[in-house]
């Protein structure tokens, strides 16, 4: 992982992206069908009066199961030297400690 400099606070880094197992797929498949299904339920719920509050919740709870199932991988800012997840295919991403943008450049 070699840093270069983009801008004033701006460094690029490239990243080798790592493959998934097989296990890590069925994983997102399943994670990806859930949140789905607890979104079109959740709308369902929108639509009765007494539903409305429990279909609040299955629909942020879907989204974060969504969000989970999203392949991660662990960067390590150039700035700061933190590790921390970013989503796979960003472009970039902003460190939780320094809060400083980083360019990925994916390999």
């Amino acid at each position: 992982m070699e840093a270069q400099v983009v801008g004033q606070e701006k460094l690029m880094i490239d990243v080798k992206r790592k493959k998934d197992g097989m296990a890590r797929g069925l994983g997102k498949v399943i994670g990806y069908t859930v949140g789905i299904i607890g979104i079109i339920i959740s709308c369902l719920l929108f639509a009765t009066i007494i539903g409305i509050f429990p279909g609040i919740t299955l629909f942020f709870g879907s989204l974060g199961i969504i969000y989970l199932s999203s392949g991660k991988q662990q960067v390590k800012c150039p700035h700061c030297q933190k590790r921390q997840p970013v989503v796979k295919g960003v472009e970039n991403f902003k460190c939780s400690k320094c809060q400083n943008l980083t360019v990925v450049n994916w390999k």
